[in-house]
This record gives structure tokens, sequence and C-alpha cells, in this order.
């Protein structure tokens, strides 16, 4: 997506069809993921997370949190991906190593309906409309519906659904200085008479202050320069990215789970975020702690900004601490 448009410059998926014989194959390939399907993002809803403590004035970056092993609250316990003994993190730190229990510590200071009213204001929950049938909505019930563990896994990625399409949408919202565009995939229509009919763009919306999406930028910054996410860092280019990973329902008629989901979104150049792509991969094989869509999200994104002769980076990248000092 180009940051300062809206504009979906590439939608692709593996098993795409022949547009002259989309019946060589199956129906569940033929539609666009990115648009269509709806899944549990995971850790890339941290990024919403931060942006709403910060912008509701509950929280700065460099805010310390004491975080033990687990973190147990109203009876629910939350622990991370990698083991850790207590630790005296940053929020960026959180962000930038993808801790649920922090997030969690964080994101309790919001009251469930600021949460749920926080993912609606980033557009989860909304259909976009780009002109394609079977956009998804996703999920996102009401907090009176929330049971006591979603209230809080909701701040991380679980517990809601939401397409691709949507996760870039909100991540456009902070790369342009809090305003949300809404995407497009269709500039115009053309008549058999060859009448040219224009799309105008839909209404923006402020999403967060523009103080607010810099320092969410900042964050994100330095998840690559100083977190964990250094393998989406690009040479000469200044990149803010953030990872995700879900358990991914079976699709073969099997209830539960069948592998994960596991995502990687970003932003480039920081000094003025012109592009946003987002790497999915569902159900891939391996083991989980060793999936990482970096080097594909790095060879997407060093294409787009050299096809759209984007110049390098000039300015200072951001690492803000991961620790507290």
């Amino acid at each position: 997506m180009d940051a300062k448009t809206g504009n979906l410059l590439a939608l692709a998926d593996t098993n795409s069809p022949d547009p002259n014989n989309p019946g060589l194959v199956a129906a569940k390939d033929r539609g666009v993921r990115s648009v269509t399907a709806a899944y549990e993002p995971g850790s890339v809803e941290k990024m919403m997370t931060a942006a709403a403590v910060i912008d509701e004035g509950l929280a700065k970056p460099l805010d310390t949190f004491t975080i033990p092993p687990t973190y147990t609250v109203d009876g629910q316990t939350f622990s991370d991906a990698f083991t850790h003994g207590t630790e005296e993190r940053t929020l960026a730190g959180i962000i930038g190593y993808s801790m649920n229990t922090g997030t969690v510590m964080a994101g309790q200071r919001l009251s469930k309906e600021q949460r749920y009213d926080w993912l609606k204001k980033f557009g989860i929950g909304e259909a976009p409309d780009i002109g394609l049938p079977a956009t998804a909505s996703g999920i996102l019930t009401p907090p009176d519906q929330w049971d006591g563990r979603q209230q809080y896994t909701v701040l991380f990625g679980q517990g809601v659904s939401q397409s691709t399409l949507q996760t870039v949408r909100a991540y456009q919202s902070i790369a342009n200085n809090g305003v949300m565009l809404q995407p497009r995939l269709i500039d115009s229509y053309i008549s058999p008479d060859g009448t040219e009919e224009k799309v105008p763009a839909q209404p923006s919306r402020q999403v967060v202050s523009g103080n607010t999406a810099q320092q969410v930028k900042d964050i994100l910054e330095s998840a690559v320069t100083e977190g964990e996410i250094k393998d989406a860092g690009i040479d000469g280019y200044r990149v803010g990215a953030k990872t995700g990973t879900s358990e991914s329902p079976c699709d073969d008629g099997k209830s539960g789970y069948c592998g994960y989901t596991a995502s990687i979104v970003g932003m480039a150049p920081m000094d003025d975020p012109r592009f946003i792509v987002e790497v999915v991969l569902q159900r891939p094989k391996g083991s989980i702690y060793g999936i990482t869509n970096g080097p594909v999200f790095r060879s997407v994104m060093s294409q787009a900004l050299r096809t759209y002769n984007v110049q390098p980076s000039t300015g200072t990248p951001a690492r803000m601490p991961q620790y507290a000092k």
C-alpha cells in the first residue's frame, strides 16, 4: 500500500488462478486472501495497544515495567514465547520483543470499552470497500461479551480476527501521521464507449495524533534496530516493523488448530514512510521458532522502493532502549 494515498499497488497470493481458466484451481484458491480471509492477527495488534495507551496519556515509549516470567491478572496467566526472569522493560522493549506479559500490563490501563473503541478506530471489524467481492470484516465482539481472558488477549491479537488488508490499513494510519486513508484498488472505470469514470477517494479520518503516530513509528523502527526483527532491515533505508504469530484453525473439516499463522507488517523509509508491506504465511512447515517472514518482507519492500525511485534515508534511525536503565 502507498501510505500517502491508500492505493493498493500489489496483492499477491500463492496458488493464484489463471484468469483465463480459473477452474483449474480449487474454489478456495480463487479469491484474494489478503482481502477475503480473516484470521487471528497475533502480535501485530500490539502496535494498536501501544498507540492507544500513548494517545490516552497512559504510557510513554520509555516508561518502564517490571515484568515477571509470567503475569497473572483476574485469574488469567499470561506468558511469553521466550523464557525470561523478572525484567525491567520499556514499553518500546515490550513491543520490540513482542511480550504478551508486558502488553497486558500496559493495556490493562485501558478500560474494556476503551480497548474495544480503539480497535474500532483502527478499522477492526469494518470491511474496507475496495470494489472486490467477499471483503472480510473480521470478528470484533462487543466488550460486554468478552470473557475473563478475551478482555486481555485482544490486546495482543487473539480473540479477534481481521484480514491482511485491515491490518495494513491500521499501519497506514501510523505511517501517515495518524490519518487513515481508505484503501483504493480501482482508479477508474472505462465504459464500452470509452468514457472514463474516476472512483473518488473515500473520506479520511484522524485515528491518533501526529505526535502519537511519531512515537509509535519510533517504537516500530526500534523493533528493527534494537529489538528482535533485525532481519527486516534494508541497507540504505530506515525500516519499522512488527511480527505476529497465532494458531491457525483447521480448514479441512477438523476442529481445533492445524499449525500457525505467521506475519510481518512494516513501513519504509521511516524518515517519511511511503509504503506498507505485509507478508502472511498460513500453516508454514517446521518449528514456529524458526519461521521468519523477514526475508520476503525485505525483498518486496526493497523492490517497491527501487521501482518508485524512493531516495535512501538520510535521518538518524530511532534506537529506543528495550530495557530500563
